[in-house]
């Protein structure tokens, strides 16, 4: 996982609609627990379908 690289993710509150996104920051070291490093995402959507709460789940384009 690098900076810059494309990624999609699904927001569980709008079906299955993809939003295109982009990994803005990638922090250092993994969580001690899980293994997993915690990414940071620029992801294309309006601001207005932003809510406190939404979750979803990204996807890494490889390439």
């Amino acid at each position: 996982m690098r900076l810059g690289q494309k990624a999609s993710v699904r927001l569980l509150g709008y079906a299955n609609r993809q939003y295109n996104a982009t990994v803005s920051k990638v922090l250092p070291s993994a969580d001690a627990e899980t293994q997993r490093y915690i990414v940071h995402l620029e992801v294309d959507i309006e601001l207005e379908r932003v809510v406190p709460g939404l979750t979803g789940e990204g996807m890494y384009h490889h390439g």
